[in-house]
């Protein structure tokens, strides 16, 4: 990265701030000693070196600053790298053959020059082509990708899709892998100008931690992937101290350790030492006190009184002050065009950004010497980005209050709009009725008339909305006519968004929780019928009005308790795409705002018990898919305790049937884990829980489609966990799973357009399967698994965007495909239809875990399956849908 102005980096300016420390600093670059030790010995032990860590700790500092200085010590040549994705860039070949030309000029290394259309093999492979240092030594050149995560992010798009970029990376792993081009095993004579064998080359990956999961993807091309790894964690406190100690005159003798303290948050002795500080924030902190102890005067010290700081608040002032004296569309500009929608640092080209209003050549210049901005110049290109990931979150929250005040302005502005209009209309009317005589009393007649009308209009859309939630829903809901439901339901929502700006401030609230709740009804209803996208807009519309609730009336329970049922439908979607960390987090936040809105009721039972138990029964599955199983049995029974607090009703008996099952599924993953018996009776204890549950609601709920589902699905985890016994009755299985399958069948006849019927008519078929198998019918159990198999393709037909759907079809797949084999037939056909599964899944939801396992296991059972013969026999019909 070259910045036209580069920070002040001496004796009085021993820190910069978010900048990253170039090579040539590397006096005044301390803490990450053992770091770059051993990073400088992964890079001598093999070819390929990967280094990873969560953002703001220093990578490429570590990198320039650390580990440049002693490969060159060690005869090898630093080249570093960083992708330009830009559309008129060069290839990325040559940008890695430029970059090598620039280092070994710099460093006075003889190269050898890349022939036209060499490959990156080729060029390292060629006989002759050897890297000389001044002293004619023999040097080894690293290729250092630094943030090499760009690939996965602005990479994929600007090469042109999957195919162009899957072209690139196995011409690197070639490279990494020493694997020649194919065509020069057909041509012996041009073999003869290469050697075959590993040649000096290192390469080094530098990636933010939570891309692990895209590049993890690539172990197939790369071999020696996993092999050779750093991560990079924050410092220790004795790590930072040594940064401290770089400016150590510049302090008083007490107030290094406060620093430290500061940063390493409360705690006792113990815990207070072995805590770890982030090296952005610290360098930041620092460059801040010493800023101003700069301002107090030159020959002053850092004092106890400089400390009265926050972290978030340091970043905050930092930002804020950058942008002190500029024009109000700077911050616009860095908002909207340096971040992206979803909360990305963006590059923005430097003549893109002149373009932009309030924007200058003097005011970028500006706030790159204030270093929240950096140029960077890629090929013939100058561009202006963030300096720094650890400014995103400050700053988006910027952008996010920005927008809400810009959305409020334009509602008041809309509103004195239609104010004025009334008012003139008002004045006409009195100037009409007092040439008549009237005008006091027309006037206080038409307040009343218009009041009246609006409190009648409001009653009569809050007397529907009651008669959907109690009534139409279930009914509609029973004959698959949610379609009709949603249109219902579209037409309330646009009533109280109407009556929401003709509302007066007295009853604007009591509007605006009733548009929360539609809101969110509608999206209830997209979400049943797979429409995940359309979903969480619909929830992030609640979102915002939850949101406009808590600026109208100050943090009142009511406001968070709509904030927090938001949160939990909005982390509902991303567990269903498969987003369990974003979907962990969400569901956190509901649970601060549930548990603030609980306890500040008067009401013990009030409704915000409820979302503290369907978040923490759904934090429970998280952990169990995480295999975190203790975290998930306190999570779970944090969520049994929260129901018990709540109002009696059908919603509270539902959610305790589903933390009831959720339990026993985590007892059962304990028990295959530990082998204890106690952990598989405690799941069938609570089966039978949620059985008599569901049971004792039946005759009082009779059509309640909740309950007759989570009767299905208590009957279906029942006999699981029976089959999980050493002495298994087959014939009280088999009961057991039939009663739950007539139910699903008859809940999926009423809606087939009901995805979760779909999927828990699915589980209870392979379960029937399952055993069938064990009582020696292995046709029925052919059949069961058919079905299963039918209705999977039909819910990923119905519903692609569903990331479990796709996850559930390619399980399904290699579990039939087994059942296939060994029936003596061929399983090919639904191993490759797994495959598709998890290629969709993989393309089509991106914040999804890696799915490397099942798509090796996948892999190997078609590996084996093709190099075996498989006895001719009539295979079952396989549904071919378009994935």
């Amino acid at each position: 990265m070259s910045n036209s102005l580069a920070p002040q980096v001496d004796a009085q300016h021993p820190w910069i701030g978010l900048a990253s420390f170039t090579e040539a600093e590397w006096k005044f670059f301390a803490g990450r000693s053992e770091e770059c030790e051993e990073l400088l010995h992964l890079v001598q032990r093999d070819t390929l070196t990967l280094l990873y860590g969560v953002s703001g700790l220093g990578k490429t500092s570590l990198l320039n600053a650390g580990l440049f200085p002693q490969l060159r010590q060690h005869a090898f040549l630093p080249v570093p790298l960083r992708i330009d994705f830009g559309t008129d860039a060069d290839s990325l070949s040559d940008q890695i053959q430029i970059a090598i030309r620039k280092a070994a000029s710099a460093a006075g290394v003889e190269m050898p020059e890349a022939r036209s259309q060499e490959t990156l093999w080729e060029y390292f492979h060629r006989l002759g082509n050897d890297f000389w240092s001044p002293r004619n030594k023999p040097v080894t050149p690293v290729l250092v990708f630094d943030q090499f995560e760009e690939l996965f992010t602005i990479g994929s798009e600007a090469l042109g899709g999957v195919s162009c970029l899957e072209s690139w990376v196995a011409e690197l792993a070639d490279l990494i892998e020493n694997r020649a081009p194919p065509e020069l095993r057909s041509e012996p004579a041009r073999a003869a100008d290469f050697r075959f064998e590993a040649v000096r080359l290192r390469i080094l990956f530098s990636l933010r931690e939570d891309y692990l999961p895209e590049l993890d993807r690539l172990r197939s091309c790369f071999r020696a992937l996993g092999q050779n790894r750093l991560r990079l964690l924050p410092m220790s406190k004795r790590q930072a101290r040594g940064v401290i100690e770089l400016g150590a005159e510049l302090f008083e003798s007490t107030a290094k350790e406060r620093v430290l303290t500061f940063l390493a948050g409360a705690g006792d002795a113990e815990e207070e030492e072995e805590a770890t500080i982030a090296p952005a924030l610290l360098s930041l902190v620092l460059q801040d006190l010493n800023k101003r102890r700069l301002a107090r005067d030159p020959e002053a010290k850092i004092t106890a009184d400089l400390l009265d700081l926050g972290q978030t608040q340091t970043l905050k002032d930092f930002y804020d002050r950058s942008l002190e004296q500029l024009p109000a569309d700077i911050r616009v500009f860095i908002e909207d065009r340096l971040l992206t929608t979803s909360g990305y640092r963006n590059t923005c080209a430097l003549d893109d950004a002149l373009a932009c209003p309030g924007v200058s050549l003097a005011v970028l210049n500006q706030l790159v010497d204030c270093r929240l901005l950096a140029f960077e110049d890629r090929r013939h290109q100058r561009s202006i980005e963030l300096t720094h990931d650890i400014l995103v979150a400050v700053i988006k929250a910027s952008r996010d209050s920005r927008h809400e005040c810009e959305a409020r302005e334009r509602t008041q502005a809309m509103e004195q709009v239609a104010t004025q209009a009334r008012l003139r209309r008002s004045r006409r009317n009195f100037v009409i009725c007092a040439v008549a005589g009237m005008g006091a009393v027309v006037v206080a007649a038409f307040t009343a008339v218009s009041q009246h009308r609006v409190t009648v209009e409001r009653q009569a859309a809050e007397n529907l909305v009651q008669f959907i939630n109690q009534n139409l829903y279930g009914k509609l809901e029973a004959i698959g006519r949610r379609d009709l439901l949603h249109e219902v339901i579209k037409e309330i929502r646009k009533h109280y968004e109407n009556l929401a700006v003709k509302s007066s401030a007295g009853n604007v609230l009591h509007v605006l929780r009733m548009l929360h709740s539609t809101i969110n009804l509608e999206g209830d209803i997209l979400e049943s019928q797979g429409d995940l996208q359309k979903a969480l807009g619909c929830y992030n519309d609640g979102l915002a009005v939850a949101q406009s609730e808590e600026q109208q009336i100050g943090g009142k329970w009511s406001s968070k308790e709509d904030l927090a049922k938001s949160k939990m439908k909005i982390g509902k979607v991303y567990f269903e795409q498969g987003a369990l960390d974003i979907a962990e987090k969400v569901y956190l936040e509901a649970v601060d705002l549930g548990e603030a809105s609980a306890r500040s009721q008067a009401d013990a039972n009030s409704e915000s018990w409820l979302v503290l138990g369907e978040c923490y029964e759904a934090l429970g599955r998280i952990s169990r898919e995480n295999k975190q199983l203790d975290t998930s049995l306190t999570r779970l029974d944090r969520s049994l305790a929260a129901l018990g607090t709540a109002k009696p009703s059908p919603r509270q008996q539902h959610l305790l049937v589903r933390s009831r099952i959720s339990l026993n599924y985590t007892y059962r993953q304990q028990f295959k884990k530990t082998d204890d018996p106690a952990a598989i009776d405690k799941a069938i204890a609570e089966c039978k829980l949620a059985v008599e549950s569901c049971k004792a609601q039946e005759a009082t709920f009779l059509g309640n489609s909740d309950l007759q589902c989570d009767l299905a699905e208590s009957y279906d985890a029942l006999g699981d966990a029976l089959l999980s016994r050493d002495k298994m009755d087959l014939p009280e299985i088999r009961k057991v799973y039939e009663q739950g399958l007539k139910i699903s069948q008859q809940l999926v006849k009423r809606d087939r357009t009901n995805l979760f019927w779909q999927r828990m008519l699915s589980y209870m078929c392979f379960d029937m399967g399952e055993l069938s198998g064990l009582e020696g019918k292995r046709d029925e159990a052919m059949q069961y698994y058919q079905d299963c198999l039918d209705i999977r393709v039909q819910v990923v037909q119905q519903a692609g965007q569903l990331a479990s759907s796709q996850q559930e079809l390619a399980t399904v797949c290699l579990e039939v495909a087994k059942k296939q084999k060994s029936s003596d037939r061929d399983p090919k056909p639904f191993l490759r239809q797994g495959l598709a599964a998890i290629a969709t899944l993989e393309r089509n939801n991106p914040l999804i875990p890696s799915q490397e396992n099942l798509k090796s296991r996948l892999s190997k059972a078609l590996r084996e399956a093709e190099s075996s013969e498989v006895p001719a026999a009539p295979p079952i019909t396989l549904p071919a849908p378009t994935l």
